[in-house]
């Protein structure tokens, strides 16, 4: 149900654009960056993803997936650009070492990028003229209970992997510390893929139980309860990423509440906004260095978009920079990422991060950068294949949002990371995460279909002899 008309809905979205503008004035008005160009398009890009905010939020169809993918436009991605710019400079690098055409190149990719995305979901949202109500298929307690068991089996089994494989005292040490303890680059992709990959499986787990747990809370309760235990130690927050807990915390909420609404979806807004400029910059203060950090001083809002947390734009730039030294790779990067189980001692042409690849071609010392997925298109395929492939990706997730809502509330929760990169150093999260939760679901559905018929037989045998002894 709309709570405002296409007229309000108009309002509201020139409002949210015109607001966002005001925010970030007083860093545009203070600096000194003689890049005109590219400031004018990343308005324009400022005004064009807030505006969309609100059609997604009350809009008749509800997308999780878009509304968190323009969160992470507007506030990771745009917002940031605008400030490093006007400021002339950036995180990594000064403003300055950059060609202007580069970045005025880079801020045309933001462009695209959100105007394929959007023209993608639109085309679908047309197509689709049916009335979509954002629902997640109820399940029964019988059922409830078999996901609850089959995930809490496998987070046991990520458990005891995790705890055979690598000492207690780096898994519950700082992010810093568990990178330096594999030595060198090599060995650190590789113990990474051993312990990025039980991570998601657990994750799943907890997602799929806090499923379980809003259909049957009095017989699923425990199940949850004991993974969420489970997670703590394999996902320890301590020593894992931001945004793989971040995200596993938010997808499982988001399957717990089974129907979504625009009241829901301003809620999210809200929350993400808060969860962005307060707790992500704490976080990330208290696990970075050797030793855990008690002592979080709150950084501005403003301060906050000059950090490294928030290099999206000087990755596309950084790219841009490479794609015209080194040409494009015509789809190798991203055929890599699909392909990202598939060795090297096999695969010798299998490409590196992209996000890698360009901190080295940079001449960066540090190489561990983003690379927001609009780069990885221009990369592969340049600026009109930006453009094709952002409105496949949006026609399809669309498609995927209209008939899939329980796993577009699981991806939504992930969303953030996969849009900023680097696809090939973060596919193996969400396609592990896929896999566990289309095949614990397909286990789920096979042993119920299974054992229904006895169980429907004993349940009958049940209720027949109450009723010969109440006679």
């Amino acid at each position: 149900m709309r709570l405002f008309n296409k007229n309000q809905i108009v309002a509201s979205a020139l409002l949210v654009g015109i607001v966002h503008l005001i925010l970030i004035s007083p860093i545009i008005i203070e600096g000194s960056s003689d890049n005109f160009a590219s400031l004018l398009i990343l308005i324009l890009c400022l005004l064009i993803g807030s505006a969309l905010i609100p059609v997604v939020i009350f809009s008749r169809r509800v997308f999780l997936v878009a509304l968190f993918g323009l969160i992470y436009y507007v506030y990771f991605l745009i917002m940031p650009a605008i400030a490093q710019i006007s400021t002339a400079s950036f995180y990594w690098r000064s403003l300055s070492s950059y060609d202007e055409a580069h970045v005025l190149i880079a801020s045309f990719i933001c462009l695209l990028g959100i105007l394929g995305l959007a023209f993608g979901y639109r085309i679908q949202a047309v197509k689709s003229a049916r009335k979509i109500v954002f629902k997640i298929q109820p399940y029964s307690c019988r059922k409830s209970k078999i996901i609850g068991i089959l995930s809490l089996s496998f987070a046991t089994i990520s458990l005891l992997y995790v705890i055979s494989s690598f000492d207690s005292s780096v898994l519950f040490s700082t992010r810093y510390t568990l990178s330096e303890s594999f030595g060198d680059s090599d060995m650190q992709v590789a113990i990474g893929l051993m312990l990025t990959l039980p991570r998601a499986v657990a994750g799943t787990c907890l997602i799929l139980t806090a499923l379980a747990f809003s259909h049957c809370p009095k017989k699923c309760a425990v199940f949850f309860i004991l993974v969420f235990i489970i997670n703590a130690v394999v996902n320890f927050p301590g020593s894992s990423s931001r945004f793989m807990v971040g995200g596993i915390l938010i997808a499982s909420a988001l399957v717990y509440v089974q129907n979504w609404d625009a009241k829901k979806m301003l809620a999210i807004w809200i929350a993400m906004v808060l969860l962005l400029f307060m707790i992500v910059p704490l976080w990330g203060a208290f696990n970075r260095g050797s030793e855990f950090n008690f002592d979080l001083n709150f950084i501005s809002p403003y301060n906050y978009l000059l950090t490294g947390d928030l290099d999206g734009f000087q990755s596309i730039v950084n790219v841009v920079a490479m794609a015209e030294g080194a040409g494009h790779t015509f789809g190798l990067g991203l055929l890599s990422a699909i392909l990202f189980f598939v060795p090297r001692s096999i695969w010798h042409g299998k490409a590196e991060p992209t996000g890698v690849l360009a901190a080295e071609f940079n001449g960066y010392h540090f190489t561990n950068i983003s690379a927001p997925i609009f780069s990885e298109y221009y990369y592969d395929f340049g600026m009109v294949g930006l453009l094709v492939m952002c409105l496949i990706t949006g026609y399809f997730v669309a498609r995927m949002e209209i008939r899939s809502p329980l796993f577009s509330a699981i991806i939504s929760g992930f969303i953030i990371i996969i849009m900023r990169g680097s696809l090939l150093a973060i596919s193996r999260i969400p396609m592990t995460i896929a896999v566990t939760f289309f095949g614990l679901m397909f286990l789920a559905d096979f042993i119920a279909r299974s054992t229904g018929n006895r169980f429907a037989s004993t349940q009958l045998y049940k209720s027949r002899l109450k009723n010969n002894n109440n006679q």
